[in-house]
């Protein structure tokens, strides 16, 4: 048997990552931040400890990388199609519908984001990634609003994230009261996003 190519050997370890990470999503949305050991992501990935602290020095650094690697795999479809090149209205109802989307698709992330804002050394842990994360998002959807000439784009671009990022904490809590088709009608009305209003 020939050895490995570095570009194998590179993509073997990506993979490893990858695995670990999708393995620490899950045991920090189960257990929570502070009941997690990283044995626990360990045997969930089936690696070793030892391999894990390989990858990442602590479990603090690992909870970041797989917290923030889920929000960027997430949200980069969402920021790439509102940069896409078609009307603002369109781009802003897109982008709408695709977050409501990503909250039903994928709910731990609801969890792990509930963990990173209301555990202080976690939320101390993310606070320049995820504040820096926001900001590009509500920098992105002011400059739609700018375009369609609302009076304070950026304070109903913050509005309309808050709005989105409470509707994922109560699909979290009580997945019977979101009603997907219902909630979208109120935000196109809401923010003045129905057709023929702009």
């Amino acid at each position: 048997m020939s050895p490995r190519t570095p570009e194998q050997s590179e993509k073997i370890r990506e993979e490893r990552r990858e695995q670990i990470l999708q393995a620490a999503l899950e045991v920090f949305a189960e257990k929570g931040y502070h009941n997690a050991r990283v044995s626990d992501v360990a045997a969930r990935a089936g690696v070793s400890q030892g391999t894990i602290y390989w990858y990442f020095k602590s479990k603090e650094e690992l909870f970041e990388a797989a917290f923030m690697g889920r929000i960027n795999t997430l949200f980069e479809p969402i920021v790439q199609l509102l940069q896409q090149e078609f009307p603002p209205q369109a781009k802003l109802l897109a982008g709408i519908e695709a977050s409501l989307d990503v909250m039903v698709q994928d709910i731990e992330l609801f969890y792990l984001l509930m963990q990173a804002i209301s555990i202080p050394e976690v939320a101390r842990l993310l606070a320049y990634d995820f504040q820096k994360f926001y900001r590009e998002m509500i920098d992105l959807v002011a400059s739609l609003f700018q375009e369609l000439d609302d009076p304070d784009p950026r304070a109903t671009a913050s509005l309309l994230i808050a709005v989105l990022d409470g509707l994922g904490f109560q699909y979290m809590i009580s997945p019977e009261l979101f009603d997907r088709e219902r909630v979208l009608a109120q935000i196109k009305k809401k923010f003045h996003l129905q057709e023929g209003e702009r």
